[in-house]
């Protein structure tokens, strides 16, 4: 209402346009504002139960237009306009239990928000002002609307056992100051001895007049009060009426006479204002406007407000229970000036803080800073002119100076090895030594008497200016950089000191300045910064490699257990079990976990998988008959994927899952590039290179199988193409679009089969990604097909299980007693020496990194010494490492990663088993 009452003052006084322009246009811009917030970045995580944007339910005691609940309503909204939250849905609900009190009303108001209202989980936060509509609510904490955090104002009636009726509560109370408003009144009126204290009979007036009573007590020595209520408005009228000076009214509510007459807050406040001829006040902002002097108000806007702000810390997380009740009610000093002024009150006795409305329009108050400004400009222009009739007697002297002074420098600079200018006081070139043709490939003539900028590439134009200004001012400019135009090669760069030529007398004539050609300096420097960035790109790269290094083994021991035992309850299971999706909801986010490690050891270089003769052909087919691609499809209906082979594309080396994953880094930013749809083409083709890729120093030539994926969406800053293949650098939500290592595992893909990526991409215009592969001769070598289940079954046979993890051990053995295999577990490599030494094992599933003691080659090395032909499975959460392919050069068999399915863990013992070998090295 304050506000409101602030507005309505300017209009009424006809202020000036610019007082209009003051008010007016933040509205609009607030208002512009808060449409503007659905365009907000997406990339804030909000804590509220919907998924769209919050929704609040703000529950009234009273009723619309009840002028202390329109302006909570006002409070609430402002806040919500100016917040992360500004698109929230605001739900208004209004009980009128000021007019309807009674039980069975309130029982069916109950009934209706339920109705309207039967969802809980659509509503994030309950807003409720005044005491009826929070006693309401907490009486009602099982029922209407149950767990919902309730944040109240306006509350007098406050007890801190009320957060212990089961319902998440917090909130701002209520609290007017009378004791504050009176010692104000005393400041402005020090001669004040009576005091006529207004209420009315109603429930609320009478408890405020006690309260009144019990604060005004200590003034008692000093003032008379006089308190009155059960009369009716004639009656109050003549009581006000016979006030004397030394008087004033501090009125609180007069809603209802003892005539049963009801008013608003405004009409008896401007009924006895009409009778009255002392000041008034009050403990309401409601009343300001209408006839009080002002004091120090509890406002409903703030009460409004403060219980928004609250609410909107609801919304980002924080527990209602955690957030303490705001015990201080905001209550600020407003006054009328109007009021102020019919009573001759001083104003410099007001606080600093106040707020005053009405104040009438001053000219020099509102402009002030334009009057001053205008005098000083006045003084200036004075001042300049006063210069300039100076500096034309002295103009002929300081010209003969210049000429003497040009003669004997000219040889001077005529002959060194950098250019020498010379500037005119109006900014044009009045001298430009030989050098100039030299370093721009112009003729001197051409530019002497034009601009000195005209000789600047255009974006230093406005920096050189800057620059000038300050020295001219007298500040050092130290020497800076800039480009001048060449005549046939683009821009050359300077490095640049200019210093003012003085007269005698220490004035400006002009400035000098000496440019240095710095074309060979720049290039190197530029070499030198493609060096660091390559630098700091590896040295990130080595630090997520030794990141990765010690942490993959221990993640897929763990991530072990989170893939195989789903894997083993699945087999358990019937196939419509409701346990299913989540058990196989938890295999597949462990195989995801897995998946982003192996992509780690990617980026480092150390989980590079054994390369094949492929073809990318059948990489983009198998892509487009994957279920990802089919999922990415349904996620961007609107996105169209063409689709151009060369049938007589040449083969590559490489890792058919690497090219796999690196098609589907590309395909799925290029459809996250086009939030409203477009095409993306995927093409293949050959290509013989024989000159320089952009951002490799050398590229060695020949024949080429090239993969092109391009999109038509909003493509890629130059900023960004800098940093796009940076680890973990993404614009999308990390977590939520991506990991940020997609483009990341493109490169080191490329990087690891000595290939090479072009990007072209403008903004707004879409990107194409060129990614070029070094061919090979070879051919394809057909793959064999995988067992079935059945055939993967064991027949009894003695597996040995050596592992250093106890969950690991237990994990292999439930898996092959599954598979139909009689498994023994071992917990270290010595230990599975000394068994094998007395019994003898089928297999052994042989863990290749255990700590303390012997790791898996030096164990499989010790057992051949007793068991040449032993058969044994390598088995690690790390990367095929050099020790592996050792165990496997002196008779191990497959090489099997963590986590470990119970389809590959079967496939892989009976491919071994069936396997007949000869006696090992």
């Amino acid at each position: 209402m304050l506000d409101s009452q602030l507005r309505v003052s300017g209009m009424q006084k006809k202020r000036t346009f610019i007082w209009f322009i003051t008010l007016v246009i933040p509205i609009l811009l607030a208002l512009n504002f808060k449409d503007s917030q659905a365009f907000s970045e997406l990339n804030k995580s909000h804590f509220h139960v919907n998924d769209g944007p919050p929704h609040v339910l703000v529950i009234h005691s009273y009723y619309p237009t009840f002028t202390w609940t329109d302006n909570i309503t006002e409070g609430i909204r402002s806040a919500f306009s100016k917040s992360d939250y500004a698109d929230s849905v605001l739900y208004f609900e209004y009980m009128d239990a000021k007019r309807h009190p009674e039980s069975h009303y309130l029982d069916l108001y109950a009934g209706l928000l339920a109705a309207k209202y039967p969802n809980p989980n659509e509503i994030d936060v309950i807003i409720c002002s005044d005491d009826q509509a929070l006693n309401f609510l907490l009486e009602r904490s099982d029922t209407l609307l149950p767990g919902i955090p309730v944040v109240f104002c306006g509350v007098n009636g406050y007890r801190p056992e009320m957060r212990q009726y089961g319902r998440p509560l917090t909130g701002v109370i209520e609290t007017i100051d009378p004791k504050g408003t009176l010692e104000m009144a005393l400041t402005l009126q020090p001669d004040i001895r009576r005091v006529l204290v207004i209420s009315d009979i109603t429930r609320t007036g009478r408890a405020i007049e006690q309260h009144a009573r019990k604060v005004f007590s200590p003034f008692e020595k000093l003032l008379t009060f006089q308190y009155i209520s059960d009369v009716s408005m004639s009656e109050l009228q003549h009581e006000v009426a016979a006030l004397q000076k030394q008087a004033i009214v501090f009125l609180f509510v007069f809603n209802r006479d003892n005539q049963g007459h009801d008013f608003t807050h405004e009409e008896s406040l401007v009924m006895i204002d009409r009778h009255c001829c002392v000041p008034i006040y009050a403990p309401w902002t409601f009343y300001l406007g209408h006839g009080i002097v002002g004091g120090l108000l509890t406002s409903g806007i703030m009460q409004g407000r403060t219980a928004a702000q609250i609410a909107l810390r609801v919304l980002d997380g924080e527990s209602a229970e955690d957030i303490p009740v705001v015990m201080k009610s905001p209550n600020r000093y407003f006054f009328d000036y109007h009021k102020l002024s019919l009573h001759k009150l001083p104003l410099d006795r007001l606080p600093s803080e106040s707020q005053i409305i009405n104040r009438p329009f001053s000219f020099y108050h509102e402009y002030r800073y334009h009057i001053w400004v205008a005098v000083m400009a006045l003084f200036i222009q004075m001042a300049v002119i006063l210069l300039l009739l100076f500096n034309t007697r002295r103009r002929e002297h300081a010209e003969k100076q210049l000429i003497a002074s040009e003669q004997r420098y000219r040889t001077l600079i005529e002959t060194v090895r950098d250019l020498v200018f010379i500037i005119e006081p109006n900014g044009n070139i009045a001298y430009l030594n030989p050098e100039f043709e030299k370093i721009t490939g112009y003729p001197p003539e051409d530019f002497i008497g034009r601009p000195f900028f005209d000789v600047l590439a255009p974006e230093y134009v406005e920096s050189t200016i800057d620059r000038f200004k300050r020295g001219i001012a007298g500040e050092e400019i130290p020497v800076y950089e800039v480009k001048v135009k060449h005549k046939n090669r683009g821009n050359v760069p300077i490095e640049m000191k200019v210093t003012s030529m003085l007269n005698k007398d220490g004035e400006t004539v002009g400035r000098i300045g000496v440019g240095r050609d710095i074309r060979e300096r720049t290039e190197a420097e530029e070499a030198k910064r493609l060096l660091e960035n390559r630098l700091q790109r590896a040295q990130k790269m080595e630090a997520i490699g030794t990141l990765a290094g010690g942490v993959a083994h221990d993640l897929n021991n763990i991530l072990s257990g989170i893939v195989s035992y789903p894997d083993l309850l699945l087999t358990q299971l019937s196939n419509d079990s409701p346990l299913r999706r989540p058990i196989q909801t938890i295999k597949d986010s462990g195989q995801k976990a897995a998946a982003i490690v192996q992509d780690l050891l990617t980026l480092a270089r150390r989980g590079v998988a054994n390369t094949e003769v492929v073809n990318l052909n059948s990489i983009v087919s198998d892509y487009l008959a994957s279920p990802v691609c089919e999922k990415l499809k349904s996620l961007h209906p609107d996105v169209d994927i063409e689709v151009y082979l060369d049938k007589d594309l040449l083969n590559i080396m490489a890792s058919p899952i690497q090219l796999s994953k690196s098609l589907m880094n590309l395909v799925f930013n290029a459809a996250e590039a086009m939030p409203n749809g477009g095409k993306i083409r995927i093409i293949t083709e050959n290509r013989y290179v024989d000159c320089p890729i952009r951002g490799y120093d050398r590229v060695e030539e020949g024949d080429y199988a090239v993969l092109i994926v391009s999109d038509t969406g909003v493509g890629i800053s130059p900023e960004d193409r800098e940093r796009i293949f940076e680890p973990f650098f993404t614009n999308k939500v990390m977590g939520k679009s991506g990991t940020g290592l997609g483009m990341a595992v493109v490169w080191g893909t490329l990087k690891d089969l000595n290939g090479y990526i072009d990007i072209k991409s403008t903004k707004g215009h879409g990107s194409t990604f060129t990614l070029y592969f070094p061919v090979t001769r070879e051919t394809p070598v057909l793959g064999k097909d995988s067992i079935s289940e059945d055939v993967a079954l064991g027949k009894g046979e003695k597996i040995l299980v050596v592992d250093d993890i106890e969950t690991q051990r237990k994990i292999a053995c439930l898996i092959l007693s599954q598979l139909g295999y009689s498994a023994v577990a071992i917990s270290s490599g010595e230990e599975a020496v000394r068994y094998l030494k007395d019994h003898k094992a089928d297999l052994i599933l042989l863990d290749m990194i255990m700590d303390p003691g012997m790791d898996g080659l030096d164990t499989y090395r010790n057992i051949l010494k007793m068991h040449p032909r032993q058969k044994a499975i390598i088995v690690s959460g790390f990367s095929e490492t050099i020790r592996v392919k050792e165990a496997q050069q002196l008779g191990a068999g497959q090489y099997l990663k963590k986590p470990y399915t119970i389809e590959k863990l079967g496939e892989a013992i009976r491919n071994e088993l069936d396997n007949t070998y000869s006696d090992a090295g």
